[in-house]
């Protein structure tokens, strides 16, 4: 989900959310290429993922974890998934 915007896609299950959004021409902030260093392409997921890496355990705070908030570099789709875009992780403007 983008601001209003829903988008439903069938993917390869173990995609990582960033590359999911990149099928939809949905570009997310990353200013380390998706390598998990960078931690600026954060996103809300919903459900469908798998837990948190050591990766997002050392850049997110447990508030954030909690939350949904996830990494879309390292959060893995599995099964159906629901993943909301924030403002400030998207590079694509407004849909």
């Amino acid at each position: 989900q983008v601001g209003s915007a829903l988008f439903v896609h069938e993917f390869e299950e173990g995609i990582n959310f960033r590359d999911a959004a990149l099928e939809l021409g949905l570009i997310i902030e990353s200013s380390c290429a998706g390598i998990g260093t960078c931690a600026k392409c954060k996103v809300i997921i919903q459900e469908g993922a798998n837990l948190p890496t050591k990766v997002e355990e050392r850049l997110l705070t447990p508030k954030e974890i909690s939350k949904g908030t996830r990494l879309s570099c390292q959060a893995l789709l599995q099964g159906d998934s629901v993943c909301v875009i924030p403002q400030e992780s998207q590079l694509f403007g407004d849909q």
